[in-house]
């Protein structure tokens, strides 16, 4: 998805003849919403929420559950509940359950950690629960988890450390978005073999740059509020649904893929190879072909066919 990023300038005018602080009087307004705006914590789809104790055994079951554990800081062990729950706490700034908005389901955790308020970086990890892993359900939490690190705290850098096989699920975001700053060579031991672990990074600059159509993405904001002169692009009406072809040809335009790849029976995982972030511009792509934001995307993304035939299902309702 092509999106225009260039900044807005916003200039502040005020009759200073007319002030209060000239004639003496409070400044005092009754217009709450005339501050800068709250970090979002909830988009279209997910939300976010502190952790309570009844998130206890969801966190200990992804964390230690086999298909995950080893992408985690457990790294396959499997401590007590107890002692879990000791360590969950353990050098964390901030951390929130992400769950579905329609149903409540918890999807995950992204965790703000090992602060460093000196030089001004600090960490975010996340985990998935293993039926949403590639979704891109967590990248959403991620996404307004970000949002609020960096509107809360001055932190020039969030890093990332992970072994490269983590790093194949956010691979289409290398050098756009996340930066390699680090890499230790055959550091990490899984699965019989040794992996290079990269320390990646996601600068201030350029996530603030990127901060409006990220909102108008998860649908914080809508699209009046866009730099001037930048829009999302405009997809056409709902009536004109495309037919399958028509639709695995725009699949190939948009995500860079060979035509003769992205064939009706292809896996998006599997055969396209579709990372978190792809599953994101994705689910965004048929929100506005459709104009419907629904959680179905989650289950249903996972042939071109099945995914046109939501396209189609969608695309034949009311809009938003």
């Amino acid at each position: 998805m092509e999106l225009d990023s260039q900044g807005l300038e916003q200039g502040l005018s005020a009759d200073k003849s007319a002030s209060p602080l000239d004639s003496g009087e409070p400044n005092v307004t009754n217009d709450f919403h005339s501050g800068p705006s709250s970090p979002p914590s909830s988009g279209r789809r997910v939300a976010l929420r502190p952790i309570a104790p009844g998130d206890i055994p969801f966190l200990y079951g992804i964390s230690t559950a086999v298909t995950s554990s080893f992408h985690w800081r457990l790294r396959g062990s499997t401590p007590s509940p107890e002692n879990f729950t000791n360590q969950l706490w353990s050098d964390v700034l901030s951390q929130y359950i992400v769950f579905r908005k329609d149903t409540g389901e918890q999807l995950g955790l992204v965790v703000c950690h090992n602060a460093n308020f000196i030089d001004g970086v600090a960490y975010l990890a996340a985990l998935a629960s293993p039926r949403y892993i590639g979704s891109g359900a967590m990248a959403e939490g991620a996404a307004l988890f970000l949002e609020g690190i960096f509107k809360n705290w001055n932190f020039r850098k969030i890093y990332l450390e992970a072994p490269e096989f983590n790093v194949l699920r956010i691979q289409s975001g290398l050098k756009s978005f996340f930066h390699e700053e680090g890499r230790l060579k055959a550091h990490h031991f899984y699965n019989g073999q040794y992996h290079d672990q990269l320390l990646l990074a996601i600068y201030r600059e350029e996530f603030n740059q990127l901060s409006p159509f990220i909102r108008v993405a998860l649908g914080v904001d809508t699209e009046d509020t866009l730099p001037e002169g930048s829009s999302l692009r405009n997809w056409g009406s709902a009536e004109d649904i495309l037919g399958l072809d028509q639709f695995c040809q725009l699949v190939s335009n948009e995500f860079d893929r060979p035509l003769d790849w992205v064939v009706p029976e292809a896996h998006l995982y599997d055969d396209l190879g579709f990372d978190s972030l792809d599953m994101i511009v994705l689910t965004v792509l048929l929100d506005e072909m459709t104009g419907q934001a629904n959680t179905a995307s989650y289950d249903r993304f996972t042939t071109v066919r099945e995914t046109w035939l939501y396209y189609c299902e969608f695309s034949s309702r009311p809009t938003i």
